[in-house]
């Protein structure tokens, strides 16, 4: 799939869409799936890297239809989309209010609106009938194709990141997996709809009015294990009210839930350090195997 000069996105953009009149285009960094461009500030155009994301995209698309009717965030609404008829293929949405966790310094109180706000979002995504996103192409994985999933992700950690670990930090990575796989209840959760790459990044705030204003990047949606989508907490908030919200959105086996969820934090450096390893970004590697080592010391 050919890479969007970022020069020529604009003109790329108001070819298709010249209602838009595009002008000014700046590349956002950390789009491993997509090039993904802010459009004159209150746009944000995606163009995908390859097929599978294309794939990818149009299920997110098709899944953001219905979801919204069950949340009370903002969801990115697709006003745009060209499917690549003599240009490459690319989304564009209105960008949302609110600001990214990242910009925040969070104190006692803020952490506990913190976690209020998300317990609601994970309540409501509970409830979302699997059938509707079954139909709107979400993959299911029970506990077996979970399972699955994650042995192929380990060998693909073997293959990209296990080279490039310390002797310590290889040592404790292994043993983690080799636990997460013994132990048979990590597999026998009660699927659910999962954003699968909840982080600081993808969910925005505003801590004026206690709210959270939208949730973004739903391409690696699923229907699997619920405490995949709880990992990213353990980065922001202290583990009593990580499990003070798994309780408040009403999930069962909170303790569970905890504990997986704390694994699937431990090893998300993982994930990009494959990408970099992959790529040859040193730079960027460096800083990812820096987060791997904060994180599980």
């Amino acid at each position: 799939m050919n890479y969007p000069q970022p020069s020529r996105v604009g003109e790329i953009i108001n070819s298709v869409f010249p209602g838009i009149r595009a002008t000014n285009c700046k590349q956002l960094d950390g789009g491993w799936d997509s090039y993904v461009f802010d459009v004159d500030g209150s746009y944000i155009f995606k163009f995908p890297r390859n097929d599978s994301v294309e794939k990818s995209l149009k299920k997110e698309i098709s899944l953001l239809s219905e979801l919204k009717k069950f949340l009370s965030v903002s969801l990115p609404s697709h006003e745009y989309v060209h499917n690549g008829q003599n240009s490459p293929p690319f989304v564009g949405y209105r960008k949302l209010a609110g600001t990214t966790i990242e910009e925040y310094k969070l104190d006692e109180n803020s952490e506990i609106v913190l976690s209020k706000m998300m317990s609601r979002f994970y309540s409501e995504m509970s409830v979302f009938p699997l059938e509707i996103a079954a139909e709107r192409g979400v993959p299911l994985l029970d506990g077996k194709k979970w399972k699955a999933r994650y042995e192929d992700i380990f060998d693909r950690f073997r293959l990209l990141t296990f080279p490039v670990l310390g002797k310590n930090e290889l040592k404790v990575v292994q043993n983690k997996f080799n636990e997460y796989f013994r132990d048979p209840m990590n597999f026998e959760f009660e699927p659910k709809l999962v954003h699968g790459d909840l982080c600081v990044e993808h969910v925005l705030f505003n801590f004026g009015v206690s709210e959270i204003l939208g949730i973004i990047d739903w391409g690696d949606a699923m229907i699997g294990d619920p405490a995949v989508d709880f990992a990213w907490l353990h980065g922001v908030l202290p583990e009593n009210l990580t499990l003070r919200t798994i309780i408040d959105a009403g999930y069962r086996e909170p303790a569970g839930i905890l504990k997986r969820s704390m694994f699937f934090y431990e090893i998300s450096s993982l994930f990009a350090i494959a990408r970099y390893s992959a790529a040859g970004d040193r730079k960027k590697m460096k800083i990812a195997l820096k987060r791997l080592s904060d994180i599980i010391g």
